[in-house]
């Protein structure tokens, strides 16, 4: 979902973190990296 959100939207990682229960991005940016191995920023880069 957040990869979608992330091609498909003008949305940052912190504004989709929040819509996904998450109160600081932090964590989920961690969960992210250990998935994909690219921070969001550039995942979202080399679309």
């Amino acid at each position: 979902m957040t990869k979608q959100q992330l091609e498909t939207t003008n949305l940052t990682f912190d504004e989709i973190s929040y819509k996904m229960g998450y109160k600081n991005s932090g964590p989920f940016r961690k969960i992210f990296v250990k998935w994909v191995s690219l921070l969001p920023s550039e995942y979202k880069e080399r679309l």
